[in-house]
This record gives C-alpha cells, sequence and structure tokens, in this order.
C-alpha cells in the first residue's frame, strides 16, 4: 500500500511538472515585481537599502521596452551601475537577485 502512495504521489508531481512548460508565462506587475524585490529573498543587509535598489528598475516597467532583448539589456544596465556602487558592500547580492526579477518579469512581458 505505501509503495501505491509513493507511486501515486510521484505520478502526480510528474505531471504537474509536464503542465507547468505547458502554461504560457505572464509579465509580473510592478506591484508582484516590488513584493518580490523588497523581500530580497533574506539577502539584504541591515546597512542595504534593499527597496532603492529595487526602485532603479521600476522605469522598466513604467516605458515600453522594444523587445526581450532590449527590455533584458536595461535591467543589466540598472545592475551594471549598481554593481560598480556596492562591488564592496553585501548588497550586490540584493543587487543581482533585483536584476533576476527584472528579467524574469522581461521574459514574460516580451517575446523571443
Amino acid at each position: 500500500m505505501k509503495r501505491l502512495t509513493v507511486f501515486v504521489v510521484a505520478t502526480g508531481l510528474a505531471g504537474l511538472a509536464l503542465c507547468a512548460g505547458c502554461v504560457p508565462n505572464r509579465a509580473l506587475t510592478e506591484s508582484e515585481f516590488r513584493g518580490f524585490c523588497y523581500n530580497a529573498g533574506g539577502l539584504s543587509q541591515p546597512d542595504c537599502d534593499t527597496i532603492s535598489l529595487c526602485n532603479e528598475y521600476l522605469p522598466v516597467f513604467n516605458q515600453p521596452q522594444g523587445s526581450l532583448r532590449e527590455c533584458r539589456a536595461e535591467c543589466q544596465r540598472i545592475y551594471a551601475g549598481q554593481s560598480r556602487r556596492h562591488i564592496l558592500t553585501q548588497c550586490l547580492r540584493s543587487a543581482a537577485y533585483a536584476r533576476a526579477w527584472c528579467q524574469r518579469y522581461c521574459r514574460g512581458a516580451y517575446q523571443q
């Protein structure tokens, strides 16, 4: 009986994993981006202003980007400035986290 239960659960999880690829990506809303980014996944340090780091990416949401490539390049441009400013601080990890959420927005908002 235990094996049957494990099999059913494993089959169900495999089915869910396969279906996850069938659902089209949708763009994050600005509010969702802020929620995920401000949280910083526990990476934020006390002396790091995560909210300001994340807010630097908001123009990506508010100004139309021409393509996925251009959108991701804008995320990278913002991150490059942040990484120069925070290269020797704990904020660099939070900046990379913000860039990742920005790029996730781009993948959902713009198709290749």
